[in-house]
């Protein structure tokens, strides 16, 4: 065992995740009106999980929106939606761990 961190240098991937159950949807698959969720199948096309979709801002939407739309969470057809995408640590990757924390630490500031 050698030293953790939290993924620190380690290979990531961009995943888009149900905003209901958090599973994480297929990559082969676009988003489009009629998506769902494969597990929970809630609507994908929503303004939560558009990655301008934001609680603090007008209409609760970073860009302006050519209309309304009342309900965040039910399928809609905004031409701005754009899916949510995060970026989580690929944990399927092969990745050389430090094995003293002395490497750990000078991989940190490794040019």
């Amino acid at each position: 065992m050698g030293p953790r961190g939290r993924g620190l240098g380690k290979p990531t991937l961009t995943v888009f995740r149900c905003a209901v159950c958090g599973e994480k949807q297929r990559d082969d698959q676009p988003i489009n009106l009629e998506s769902t969720c494969w597990k929970c199948h809630a609507d994908l096309h929503t303004c939560t999980h558009c990655r301008h979709f934001d609680s603090s801002a007008p209409g609760e939407c970073r860009r302006a929106a050519p209309d309304y739309v009342a309900s965040k969470a039910k399928q809609n057809i905004c031409g701005l939606f754009e899916p949510k995408a995060a970026q989580e640590v690929d944990e399927t990757a092969n990745f050389d761990k430090p094995s003293d924390a002395k490497t750990a630490f000078d991989a940190l500031f490794k040019f």
